[in-house]
């Protein structure tokens, strides 16, 4: 007589289980992010200074070029500097950055660090200042920004992949409630 008793029951169940708990540690990620791989701070005579490690993702809509930015935020001014490094093959002179959130545009000028040869590109090395409340609008938007860089003979476009930037914005997200945090008296 044929045995139709089925066999692995338990082995079907466990992985199952197992299943199901990867995909939901894996689904919610960015809810459960860690953040200090992505920040350093330094206590300092007259504050906190944070640092937020580079991130990269912005690609020129029409053309070559990427940009990366990382943050650094000090507590005894409510000014954040922002660093970007725009990477191009093209000859330019930066002058502004327009971020352009949800339905808000912001406009800030940029100042030159550095400009050095890269490769086969150029490396353009610029900052500029945002208050802590603006910054936090820029990562608390609905969609990624759209940020255009004006230089001497064109405008360039950059873009960010809505996945890269919900990543992003959650982990900044993040940094930016701890400064609030430790700066509550």
């Amino acid at each position: 007589m044929a045995n139709n008793k089925i066999t692995g029951g338990r082995t079907v169940l466990l992985s199952f289980f197992a299943f199901l708990f990867l995909f939901v540690s894996h689904t919610s990620v960015g809810l459960s992010q860690k953040i200090t791989k992505h920040y350093a701070s330094s206590i300092q005579e007259n504050g906190v200074l944070y640092y937020v490690f580079p991130f990269e993702g912005f690609k020129e809509v029409d053309g070559k070029g990427e940009m990366t930015y990382d943050i650094t935020y000090h507590t005894a001014n409510d000014s954040a500097v922002v660093h970007i490094s725009l990477y191009s093959p093209k000859n330019l002179g930066l002058q502004s950055a327009i971020i352009n959130y949800d339905t808000l545009r912001l406009i800030t000028k940029l100042q030159k660090v550095l400009v050095e040869s890269y490769k086969k590109d150029w490396h353009y090395r610029y900052k500029f200042k945002l208050t802590l409340s603006d910054l936090n609008s820029i990562f608390n938007a609905t969609v990624p920004p759209v940020i255009n860089i004006t230089a001497d003979s064109e405008n360039i476009k950059l873009h960010i992949r809505n996945r890269k930037w919900r990543k992003q914005s959650d982990i900044v997200r993040k940094i930016i409630n701890l400064i609030k945090l430790n700066n509550e008296e």
